[in-house]
């Protein structure tokens, strides 16, 4: 039976045993491992739903222990301490816990680094279910998100064939004269074009957000600065709301080019219930969180910060008062997540509001 390879998701583990077993995962959490057909109608119950006494019947089976197994599921991310916040106080601590359940876990699909996939014959790693998992830090590229073939991303938590790892289980359609079929995809996830980052400081950013998320020891010395994005999170989402290309000229070409005026995002990547706003995109949040970084650690994030504020004020002038273009409504619980002095900005120059 194959065992977990470091930093692999629960379902990716579940999809190898179930290849090795020759068998869909649904008949091996059913049949082998005992567990409730209610609680694995959807594979996604595995990664939320389990309790310790299910957790304790598959290492019955499996031998694999139960906090290993634990560790493996997008629980590690929200019920367990995180580095990132060990140092906070209990009030921000709670409220940037409570933005990381609901903002940065890409809870029905995951990106993925092609080679990295080559490389282990189909695992899948936790980390790429982050919505801060911009770049494969390993081999310095920029992580997929949907399928060139199909343009379909890469959810993989249906109970489906077990070697779906390796290849996209997306439908294909076809149109004749008559009628219109599909076909499954199936394009080699492993050979889908890689983009490398160019920007050294972007690859520093990712070493400290997976050293926030779990304590990786390969974080680069100096990179833990960028932790304190941690503490304000929601300035992540707020460059996503009012981007415009002006904010990204210095930013590594791919992310300047992923946010010019009209630059194509495929349809798949704006639907599903973790699509909100542009997260879902990795060179979009990649590109907020390089602007974020400057907003909250760089020298001259006094003058990066009246740019931001300026340049999204233009945009709110100019769509006027079309949906997402509207100041922002934050109550103080809220603004607090922004950092103080770019927040009174904001508020100032009618960016944000703090009353309906």
């Amino acid at each position: 039976m194959p065992v977990p390879v470091p930093g692999e998701s629960f379902t990716s583990w579940v999809d190898a045993v179930a290849r090795d077993s020759r068998c869909y995962p649904n008949q091996l959490v059913v049949d082998a491992w005992r567990l409730r057909k209610s609680r694995t109608a959807s594979m996604a119950r595995l990664d939320a739903g389990l309790t310790g006494r299910e957790l304790q019947q598959i290492h019955a089976a499996t031998g694999i222990r139960a906090e290993v197994l634990n560790g493996m599921r997008l629980a590690r991310y929200t019920d367990q301490p995180l580095p990132a916040l060990a140092d906070l106080q209990d009030e921000w601590h709670a409220g940037a816990l409570s933005f990381i359940r609901d903002r940065f876990l890409l809870r029905d699909h995951s990106r993925w680094c092609p080679l990295c996939l080559k490389e282990s014959n189909g695992r899948w790693y936790l980390r790429w279910k982050s919505a801060w998992s911009y770049a494969c830090t390993d081999h310095e590229v920029f992580l997929s998100a949907v399928c060139p073939t199909c343009y379909e991303p890469q959810d993989w938590i249906r109970a489906g064939p077990a070697d779906r790892r390796l290849f996209c289980p997306g439908r294909r359609f076809h149109d004749s004269i008559s009628v219109r079929r599909s076909s499954r995809c199936s394009h080699p996830l492993t050979e889908v074009p890689s983009t490398p980052v160019t920007d050294p400081v972007l690859l520093s950013i990712q070493k400290s957000i997976d050293y926030g998320f779990e304590g990786s020891p390969t974080v680069q010395p100096g990179a833990r600065s960028a932790l304190r994005l941690f503490l304000f999170p929601l300035l992540v989402d707020l460059i996503l709301k009012f981007r415009s290309p002006d904010m990204f000229h210095d930013a590594d070409p791919a992310i300047a080019s992923a946010n010019e005026e009209g630059a194509s995002q495929s349809p798949s990547l704006s639907q599903g219930p973790t699509a909100y706003y542009d997260v879902a995109h990795p060179l979009l949040v990649a590109g907020a969180i390089h602007l974020g970084f400057r907003l909250v650690t760089g020298e001259s994030r006094h003058a990066a910060s009246e740019q931001f504020v300026e340049l999204a004020y233009g945009k709110i002038v100019k769509h006027g008062r079309a949906w997402g273009s509207e100041p922002e409504y934050l109550p103080w619980h809220q603004r607090q997540l922004l950092p103080p002095r770019l927040s009174e900005m904001l508020m100032d120059r009618g960016v944000i509001r703090d009353s309906l």
